[in-house]
């Protein structure tokens, strides 16, 4: 997922000295990208992706209602998520475990702006 974020138009690299530290910015705000692995049981999991394959306008809707998506230390659902400091930029990709495996459950996805605040607004 890495390389394609840091493809995004939108994502500034910055490289110190020598390329010994490398920083991603949100260019717009100039706001600093964290990455996260966050994992989810059966039930949240579940609920989680079937608001991620609505149409964009309805998964908006319904993410402004549905309260926090409470994660797990181990569960069958992962989220591999990276997101700018103030929340005006998330990309995630949720994957799920199938027969010993991670296979990817949605493609990456890219939300800027209010939409990023929403999602923030969910997931921990």
């Amino acid at each position: 997922m890495a390389d394609n974020v840091i493809c995004n138009q939108h994502i500034c690299v910055e490289r110190s000295l020598f390329g010994l530290s490398t920083k991603y910015y949100y260019q717009p705000t100039h706001s600093e990208l964290k990455g996260k692995i966050i994992n989810y049981s059966t039930a949240m999991g579940e609920k989680l992706i079937n608001m991620l394959l609505m149409p964009r306008e309805k998964m908006m809707q319904e993410i402004a209602v549905c309260g926090e998506i409470v994660n797990c230390p181990v569960g069958h659902w992962q989220l591999e998520l990276c997101r700018s400091q103030d929340g005006e930029f998330v990309a995630l990709q949720l994957f799920r475990f199938i027969d010993f495996q991670v296979c990817a459950a949605t493609d990456i996805m890219i939300f800027y702006g209010r939409e990023a605040q929403l999602i923030n607004g969910i997931i921990n």
